[in-house]
């Protein structure tokens, strides 16, 4: 977990409530900034882009209806899957970088004068 959350002070020290408990703070923080300019979505779904062992989805799982968590890594996510597993809204699946670099933005058609 020090790895995904480091801290020089932790280092190798982080129990799963104290590793997810950062991800619920800095989760807390966006949203508050998004209320704060009445950016919030009511609820709906979120995607957590390389999400790890899923500290972000964990946290945006108590205020979205449905988190998906994607990774390039089998393993992270065989791991965010097995300390995930009691959040019923967070999904996790892996993915290749192949498969994103095939949704790439289009060309504008439209020509700025």
């Amino acid at each position: 977990m020090w790895a995904v959350c480091s801290n020089p002070e932790r280092r190798g020290s982080w129990t799963s409530e104290e590793f997810f408990a950062t991800g619920e703070q800095e989760i807390a923080g966006m949203i508050a900034g998004l209320e704060e300019h009445e950016l919030m979505p009511l609820a709906g779904r979120a995607l957590d882009f390389g999400c790890g062992l899923g500290r972000l989805t964990r946290a945006l799982s108590s205020r979205f209806d449905e988190v998906l968590g994607v990774d390039a890594s089998p393993a992270m996510i065989k791991d965010a899957r097995r300390l995930n597993a009691d959040v019923r809204t967070a999904a996790s699946r892996s993915t290749s970088a192949p498969t994103w670099l095939r949704y790439r933005r289009r060309p504008s058609t439209s020509s700025s004068v």
